[in-house]
């Protein structure tokens, strides 16, 4: 795993892998996802985006959705 913070970008594999586009969030998320994003919290760093090394580039709120949250707010400029 790697983050760019510059690019708020997170580059992982076998943590998270996107659901194909349109397709419901599971019924029980996947607990590896969301101990992912669990520790972007923690660790407090910010990403944008995902690069899942065997999926696609997505947005950060993808990983949100299939676990069950929201995305936080919009930061005010």
């Amino acid at each position: 795993m790697a983050h760019l913070r510059k690019e708020k970008l997170l580059i992982e594999a076998d943590v998270f892998t996107p659901l194909p586009p349109g397709a419901e969030p599971p019924k029980v998320p996947n607990a590896q996802a969301v101990n992912l994003e669990a520790n972007v919290r923690r660790l407090n760093i910010e990403v944008d985006r995902i690069v899942s090394i065997h999926g696609r580039v997505v947005p950060y709120a993808e990983l949100l959705a299939a676990i069950g949250k929201k995305p936080p707010p919009a930061k005010k400029e």
